[in-house]
Formats: C-alpha cells, sequence, structure tokens
C-alpha cells in the first residue's frame, strides 16, 4: 500500500499520539526520550532509511516537531482551562497553593516554559496564553536548534547545503514506491551506500605507525571511474562518468 507522509501523520496522530500523551496536561513537562523513541521509529519505517540516520534529518525532512513541543501544548491547554475556572472550585485553590509553592512542582514547569517562550507576563499575571502563537514562537524554537544541529553532523555535509527550512518534503506527499522515496531519502540524510559513508567503516593499516585506522576522507576515492575523486553524493550526481 502507497501511503504519503501526510497519510502517516494522520495515521500517527490519530492511532499512536492519544495513547502516548494521555493525560500529558498532568506530565507533559519533562524530556522523556522513550516517546521520541516511537516517534523517530515510525518516521525511520515511512523514510525507509537505518537506525544511523541523523535525528536532524529525519526531523528536517517530515517537518515533525519532538514529541516534547507537542506534550508543552497539552500543558498549556491545562493553564488555561485552569485559569479561566470558577474561583470557588475546589480545582482552582489547588491550582493557586500550587502556584504559591512555585518550587520542582507542576507551575514552577509551566512558568519555565512561558519564560523560555518571552511569555513570563502569561504566568505572573496568570492570564489564557494564545495556543497559536505559543506554536509558532516553538517552531521558531525548533528551527533555530535543528539548523544547529544539522551543522553539527558530519553526515549532512551536502543536506545543509540545499535543505534550509524545517518543513516536509515535497517527494514526501506523494504516493512514491517505498523503493524510490527510500533511496531519495538515503541520498538526501547523507546514508546511500556511497565510499564517504561506507569508508567510515573500514580500517587500513597505517604505513607509518602499523596500526589500523579509519579510512580518511580524501582516501574514500570512487571505484568505478577511478578518477581519483571522493565517491560523494556531488561525485555520484554530477561528476561520475559510469554513474
Amino acid at each position: 500500500m502507497l501511503i504519503s507522509s501526510i497519510d502517516l501523520r494522520l495515521l500517527y496522530e490519530s492511532g499512536v499520539t492519544p495513547i502516548l500523551d494521555y493525560c500529558a496536561g498532568v506530565w507533559g513537562n519533562g524530556a522523556f526520550p522513550e516517546c521520541d523513541k516511537i516517534q523517530n521509529r515510525a518516521i525511520r519505517y515511512f523514510l525507509g532509511v537505518h537506525k544511523f540516520t541523523p535525528l536532524p534529518a529525519l526531523e528536517g525532512e517530515m517537518g515533525w516537531l519532538p514529541s516534547k513541543y507537542r506534550r508543552f501544548i497539552c500543558t498549556l491547554r491545562l493553564w488555561n482551562h485552569l485559569v479561566k475556572l470558577n474561583p470557588e472550585r475546589i480545582t482552582k485553590h489547588v491550582f493557586i497553593w500550587d502556584i504559591e509553592q512555585g518550587h520542582e512542582n507542576w507551575s514552577a514547569d509551566i512558568r519555565r516554559l512561558l519564560y523560555s517562550l518571552d511569555m513570563e507576563e502569561i504566568y505572573e499575571n496568570k492570564n489564557v496564553c494564545d495556543l497559536k502563537l505559543v506554536k509558532e514562537k516553538m517552531l521558531e524554537l525548533v528551527r533555530s536548534d535543528w539548523k544547529t544541529k544539522c551543522q553539527s553532523k558530519p553526515k549532512l555535509r551536502t543536506y545543509v547545503t540545499f535543505k534550509s527550512d524545517f518543513i516536509a518534503e515535497n517527494y514526501l506527499k506523494g504516493c512514491l514506491p517505498r523503493l524510490e522515496h527510500s533511496l531519495l531519502a538515503q541520498f538526501r540524510t547523507g546514508i546511500l551506500p556511497l565510499r564517504i559513508e561506507t569508508g567510515r567503516f573500514r580500517n587500513v593499516k597505517d604505513t607509518e605507525t602499523g596500526r589500523l585506522r579509519r579510512l580518511s576522507i580524501n582516501e574514500r576515492k570512487c571505484e568505478l571511474c577511478k578518477e581519483d575523486q571522493t565517491e560523494d553524493e556531488i561525485h555520484f550526481v554530477c561528476n561520475c562518468r559510469i554513474y
């Protein structure tokens, strides 16, 4: 069955997210990396890439926010609900008491979150927050963090030259055969089995020390055209006469 990234997102948000995020408004201010592992596994399966694919590339190709941001929205939605409660409600009294405690509790987590978004007045004045504005600010944080991570990953040396925005790619929105979009994803994310990648795992004996060492990037030459060029993505697409 052929599905697009849009279909996958609908399936994930309707079948998996409700279970992962159940009552996340109460507990969702932590990192919880296991939830991210489930989301990343779903993306890897859809893209047809292996577990060594850099995480920034997975996120960038699909345009999915890390799961913690989804849970942050749940906690702020609960905040809005509590702020609007009738002052006579017991739940409202507990909410006010929690804010007054203000140390290592739910309200303290909300305070840190709103301060990180430059929305501290929401917390201080106990106002309802605009969730649409929160999502926009979170997206900006994700984009900034994502670009920094991409620049730090050697495998993404080519990826950063053409991928500049945190959005789902068009080739994933159509219903391409799995093999085709898998090859495209492998090429784009720097894990296609070219020598620039496979050379990471090949050892050679150093002529000076006699010890085994990994091939340097300059030694990962194309074995097809024999033109003494590193077999990277640019060579694969543009330069190699055999390919």
